[in-house]
């Protein structure tokens, strides 16, 4: 089948194979071949469906469920059409063609929707809309807190909920969880108070509770319904306060008040979470402190106590926190031997709560080590060398470690794993036992004898002054130098009342034994009485194995050191030996035996031979007074001479050798010969010199300021090149020194105008002489001085201002004098022109209202600028405000009156924050304005701006407020009043200005009106009602928010 179209008001496919027929469709899927556009009739067709019962789909957005991300949409289509959104699809309804899907499925932000309308798989049209998912719905938490709470007691915990879309018949709930250690109290309503985002104040408002509270979890967590049918506007948020009591018991510390708010309402579903969180003080307690344990050696004690839990605790420069128990320990060191007293210090954030003082003792001497008695060590031999030590105080069960250090040259004998001791009390002998050093360690060397000294019985004690003593084998080698040393003995541990780390020392001696004489010195060079020609000479003998040869002059100074090594030395000088005599000294100090010495005379006599390096042979040199430099003998007078023997220079050569000397002698242009002479010890040396001298002379220029130009200021800079060193003038016509300057060693020269220059032509030159030689450079230029004209900036052309006396502002030529005059020359005001080239004067005249023009006048150097103003004075503009509603406000009119002040007879515009324009009109003469609202307003948040327009001077002023109805009420007649007057009179109370309809149960109208300013509000029905019993409703009628009253009575 193909090719549908519409023809006589009936629709057709062309089909095949049937050629030249066509296929009629109907609305119920029936169908009829027949030759096409042919007159016949429609036979067996229930109906037909002509172009007049199609019908335009129409779509819209009728819900929006955020939490699920589904979509209400819902239309009308063509009677019995089928209707599609994606994947989903209906059939709208035969009767009246309305239809409806539920989109699935979507995307958090904007969803376009395609609906697509079909009659028997064709499509008709289509139409798109657009949903938008907001993530959590449009209804959410705002977090709070901290709330401070305290143990025992009730405190109020806020919950804040932010509706960011205007809606009205919420139904949902609203779950809290207490915080940790709380419960909540008891209450089954909660009415709230609201602001608008963004406000400050929270205003209480009764419409809104939570309702029906209900405890769980023992008393941990309450739920409530909110269920409200009044229109909320948006943004605004909505605060209510929960009691909660902290367990006396509870645990210090943060917490939060969690609560959820679930639900729907007529923009769709909801739920809101969010968190206040709150925090629980430390519970005091008392400080308890004790010394738990003392390090007598390491000087460190560990104190422990109570405190109460989470505060810290300090002692010095320590500090440590109390635990969820209320322990702490904190180990203190740097303590001195003897009593250390401490202060105990409990903190709760920086405040000191309490104190305790504590005492530590330490004592780090219960043993101290004396003096061995002396030995003598034999070569060869062993030897029992004694260390002693004395107890200071008591001291019980010594645990410690005895380290024995061999004298110099010494090792310990082998085998002596075991050492038994002796002790001696105060007044007693000495006692050989319960001294016993045990598993002794000889280290490798043989040099350190390591034991334990820890007595085994428990009641082992020494008296203060006992002493203590140990004796060991040390082994002295046969080939042992002689000398004195010692025994160190190192006594190292702890005892009952404290602890030890002290050293014994046993002098000892090896005694001296007979030595060979050491070999003689000889020195075999330089030999007495010898020259020679070397500024280090070469020292050289023999002597005795290693020896060590020291050559030292008369004052001390050391010329030479060396080592004796098989039998000969030899060594140069450390330094270069000047000419002349030396009388020297050579020292052997042997290995073993006395020192000898020998002399050592001879002279040196070694010359360097002047050369002159400087000029170079057949050099050019440009300057008159060349520089002459070579080399030569330290010390010697170096003379320039020319070939006539003229003195041209003279220099010393210095300690490297070299001499520079600079000609003494101006040289003039020409050729020069001649030699460097140095005579040393009678001996002659020169050097020749051939050069020429031929100085370069460059010519003055001038460059600036360049011919024929013109200069703006009246000293203008000069400059240009020349020959380096010389003097330029610069000259006027007349011979006027204008400017004098030196030129650089870069050639340049540059000198500013000493002479102030007046406006004009310039001519002149610059001259230079050098050598005798003058050169010129001409100058031709003009001084112009720029001129910055006057400008005048505020007030602006056109301007309109209410300062009488206003203030004129602009630039010119700095130091210049601005003077602003009107247009028939009155002067207003007089300025100077600052360095920045801005002046400023205010008007010395007041300027009655109206416009105004003239000129700001400058002159300078004769030249006249001059700067146009042209403003209007106007009376001062009041900026609108608005009285009423005040901000915040809760009315109940649905036509508010916008009361405020602004500029007389400027207008007024009242717009609401869609755009809506809610009312206009005018200032009247005295300022005021009272605008009444054209669009009735329902219940509701509302908020907008007041637009003033004084002149094109726009101000603005904002305005917030809510709209609370009060439902319409029946006073009389009473329900089921008996009344004798059949035109009888309706009472009772509404909302203000509210419009109201008294119809009976039958429709009939009996009395209309509206409620008065006061909320009151009397009407006598304007039928006559005969007996009987009458009943019907009293309608009040306000924007979405209609509100009735029924009535029942009888008349007789």
């Amino acid at each position: 089948m193909q090719d549908f179209f519409w023809h006589n008001n009936r629709l057709w496919a062309s089909v095949e194979p049937l050629n030249g027929t066509a296929l009629i469709i109907t609305e119920n899927g029936t169908w009829q071949i027949a030759q096409p556009f042919a007159g016949y009739e429609v036979k067996h067709l229930l109906s037909e469906l002509t172009s007049q019962d199609r019908a335009a789909l129409t779509a819209s957005v009728s819900k929006v469920n955020n939490i699920a991300r589904t979509a209400v949409v819902s239309g009308t289509a063509t009677k019995g059409a089928d209707v599609s959104i994606g994947s989903q699809s209906v059939k709208a309804s035969t009767t009246d063609g309305t239809w409806s899907i539920t989109a699935t499925g979507l995307k958090v932000g904007a969803n376009d929707l395609k609906a697509i309308q079909k009659i028997n798989n064709v499509e008709l049209d289509n139409k798109t809309v657009s949903a938008t998912i907001v993530e959590g719905g449009t209804v959410v938490g705002v977090d709070q807190g901290p709330i401070d709470l305290a143990r025992g007691e009730s405190k109020q915990v806020p919950m804040v909920v932010q509706n960011n879309e205007a809606r009205s018949n919420w139904d949902g709930t609203v779950t809290l969880t207490a915080p940790e250690g709380t419960t909540f109290d008891g209450q089954t309503r909660i009415d709230t108070s609201w602001r608008p985002v963004g406000g400050t104040t929270w205003s209480p408002v009764t419409s809104m509770p939570l309702t029906n509270g209900r405890l769980s979890n023992n008393d941990k967590t309450i739920t409530f319904d909110a269920k409200w049918t009044e229109n909320h506007g948006a943004p605004e948020q909505y605060r209510y306060m929960l009691n909660v009591t902290a367990n006396d018991d509870a645990a210090a510390g943060s917490g939060q008040m969690g609560f959820v708010f679930a639900g729907d309402s007529s923009k769709g579903d909801f739920r809101a979470t969010g968190k206040t969180t709150t925090n629980l003080g430390v519970a005091q307690r008392d400080l308890a402190a004790e010394v738990e344990s003392v390090d007598h050696a390491a000087g460190t004690a560990l104190i422990g106590g109570t405190a109460t839990p989470g505060a810290t605790i300090t002692i010095g420069d320590e500090s440590t926190e109390v635990a969820e128990d209320g322990s702490w320990s904190l180990e203190v060191g740097g303590l001195e031997n003897g009593e250390n007293p401490l202060v105990v210090e409990q903190k709760i954030g920086d405040e000191v709560i309490d104190t305790k003082p504590i005492v530590v003792t330490i004592n780090d001497a219960a043993i101290i080590g004396q003096d061995g008695p002396a030995v003598t060590l034999e070569r060869g031999e062993r030897t029992k060398v004694q260390a002693q030590f004395e107890t200071k105080g008591q001291v019980s069960r010594p645990d410690a470690q005895v380290t024995f250090t061999a004298p110099e040259g010494t090792t310990f004998a082998e085998g002596q794993n075991t050492l038994e001791g002796a002790y001696k009390l105060p007044g007693e002998d000495w006692a050989n036992r319960s001294a016993t050093l045990t598993d002794g360690d000889l280290s490798m060397d043989g040099k350190t004898y390591t034991y334990t000294f820890k007595p085994s019985g428990s009641t082992w004690t020494l008296p203060d002054a006992s002493l203590l003593r140990w004796s060991i084998d040390v082994e002295t080698p046969a080939d042992a130098e002689q000398g004195a040393s010692s025994m160190r003995t190192n006594l190292v541990g702890t005892a009952v009342e404290g602890s030890f780390n002290t050293t014994s020392t046993t002098a000892t001696t090896v005694e001296r034994s007979e030595a060979p004489s050491p070999a003689d010195l000889v020195v075999t060079t330089p030999a007495n009485g010898s020259t020679v020609d070397t500024k280090r000479p070469v020292f050289s003998g023999t002597g005795d194995e290693g020896a060590t040869i020291e050559i030292k002059g008369s004052t001390g100074r050391v010329v030479a050191t060396t080592t004796v090594k098989d039998g000969t030395w030899s060594v140069p000088a450390g330094f270069d030996l000047v000419d002349g005599s030396y009388a020297l000294t050579a020292t052997q100090t042997p290995l073993v035996g006395e020192k000898s010495t020998a002399p050592i005379n001879f002279v040196v006599a070694a010359m360097v031979p002047v050369t002159l390096t400087a000029p170079a042979i057949g050099a050019n040199v440009d300057t008159a007074k060349p520089v002459f430099s070579g080399r030569g003998t330290v010390g010697a007078t170096v003379q320039v001479k020319g070939t006539f023997g003229t003195v041209l220079a003279t220099a010393i050569v210095q300690r490297d050798g070299t001499w520079e000397a600079t000609s003494d002698v101006t040289l003039a242009d020409g050729n020069y010969v001649g030699k460097a002479w140095q005579t040393v010890n009678g001996k002659t040396t020169t050097a020749d010199f051939r050069f020429t001298v031929a100085q370069s002379t460059t010519p003055v220029t001038l460059t600036a300021p360049a011919i024929g130009a013109n200069v703006d200021t009246a000293k203008p800079v000069f400059s240009g090149r020349g020959t380096v060193g010389a003097t330029v003038q610069v000259k006027g016509t007349f011979g006027t020194v204008l400017a004098t300057a030196i030129v650089q060693r870069d050639g340049t020269w540059e000198a500013t105008s000493d002479v102030t220059l007046a406006d004009g032509n310039y001519v002149g030159k610059a001259w230079q002489t050098v050598n005798g030689k003058t050169t010129t450079a001409d100058f031709r230029f003009t001084v112009a001085q720029s001129t910055t004209p006057v400008t005048l900036e505020t007030p602006a052309i056109g301007a309109e201002i209410e300062d009488t006396k206003p203030v004129f502002t602009g630039k010119g030529q700095p130091g210049a004098t601005v003077q602003v005059k009107g247009t028939y020359g009155t002067l207003l005001a007089t300025a100077e022109v600052d360095d920045n080239g801005d002046w400023e004067a205010t008007s010395d005249v007041a300027l009655a209202r109206g416009g105004y023009a003239g000129k700001a006048w400058q002159t300078v150097n004769g030249k006249t600028t001059t700067a146009d103003f042209r403003f209007t004075i106007v009376a001062p503009m009041v900026p609108v405000s608005l009285t009423a509603p005040a901000q915040g406000a809760q009315i109940s009119t649905p036509k508010p009156v916008f009361t405020g002040k602004g500029t007389a007879d400027a207008d007024i515009t009242i717009t609401g924050a869609s755009g809506t324009r809610l009312a206009s009109g005018k200032v009247r003469s005295d300022g005021g304005f009272d605008l009444t609202s054209t669009i009735a307003l329902g219940a509701g948040s509302y908020s907008g701006t007041v637009r003033q327009d004084a002149g094109g001077r726009i101000t603005t002023a904002p305005f917030q407020f809510r709209i609370v109805f009060t439902a319409v009420t029946l006073e009389s007649p009473a329900i089921g009043a008996a009344l004798t007057d059949g035109t009888p009179v309706f009472s009772g109370k509404g909302t203000p200005k509210a419009p109201l309809t008294i119809k009976g149960s039958g429709g009939t109208t009996l009395a209309t009106g509206t409620v008065n300013d006061d909320g009151t509000w009397s009407l006598r029905s304007t039928v006559t009602l005969p007996t009987g019993r009458y009943t019907g409703t009293v309608l009040q009628t306000l924007p979405g928010s209609d509100t009735t009253a029924p009535f029942s009575f009888s008349v007789s």
